[in-house]
């Protein structure tokens, strides 16, 4: 069975109050190592971090995937493996943008934003997978649509062994009954839909907690060439009072 997380981790920022990043790092890191079976595609990840991660995560954690801009502050959406239990065949990103191979945004979008991918193979029975992780830009309904045609196109162009199982998670700034969802859906499923047992509630964004007025569905699983979902959960974690993010962690359990 293999395990896969997408968590929005929230960027560091002073305004958060009592839910800044250097209150949360701790938390955050204990999810990943207890929860992820050794691979998570991280949104909203900044320089600071990603060496806190590097301190806290455990000590066989790598990961891919570079800030998609060029300044300093700027966020990535990496994907971190253990690397004793996995060997990245190939990895690469790009922009989410009609010039996906340069850094560049999408015609509307506020920022530049990007995919992140890895060629997987399993240490323990060779098995092979591909995993795509994104952070969709939130602008318009028509931002988001064209950023699921053009990850689609990437991913054509990426995952060139069409048997091997694919896995397209993040924080895709839509729900289900947005176009950019739905166009996702002619390609691939969401594994919430084919698990045999889930967990957890429907909403994945709560901004910190359930007072928030407008909580939403954003961040998914989508999955090709897989026998089946055992297992997808919502971790609505809230451990010593306090929410580990903005969003909860996603994750499933599926077998290919």
């Amino acid at each position: 069975m293999q395990k896969i997380m997408s968590f929005n981790i929230r960027v560091p920022v002073e305004w958060d109050k009592e839910n800044q990043w250097k209150y949360r790092k701790n938390l955050v890191s204990e999810i990943i190592n207890d929860y992820s079976d050794g691979i998570a595609g991280l949104q909203e990840v900044k320089p600071q971090q990603f060496f806190d991660l590097d301190e806290l995560l455990a000590k066989n954690y790598q990961h891919i995937g570079e800030q998609r801009d060029s300044g300093y502050l700027a966020e990535c959406n990496p994907i971190y493996y253990d690397e004793e239990k996995y060997i990245v065949l190939s990895h690469g990103q790009q922009w989410i943008s009609e010039t996906p191979e340069v850094m560049s945004r999408l015609n509307g979008a506020d920022y530049n934003r990007i995919v992140v991918w890895g060629e997987f193979e399993r240490k323990v029975d060779k098995k092979i997978f591909y995993l795509f992780n994104v952070h969709y830009d939130y602008t318009t309904p028509v931002v988001i649509e064209k950023s699921s045609e053009i990850v689609i196109n990437i991913i054509a162009k990426v995952a060139i062994k069409k048997d091997l199982p694919v896995f397209l998670i993040g924080d895709f700034n839509c729900n289900e009954q947005s176009n950019g969802y739905k166009k996702l859906l002619e390609k691939y499923k969401n594994a919430k839909y084919l698990a045999r047992k889930t967990r957890g509630p429907a909403k994945t964004f709560t901004n910190w907690g359930w007072g928030f007025e407008n909580p939403d569905t954003i961040d998914h699983i989508f999955v090709k060439n897989i026998k089946k979902v055992e297992f997808f959960e919502v971790l609505d974690l809230f451990i010593d009072g306090k929410y580990p993010s903005d969003h909860f962690p996603v994750v499933c359990d599926v077998e290919f």
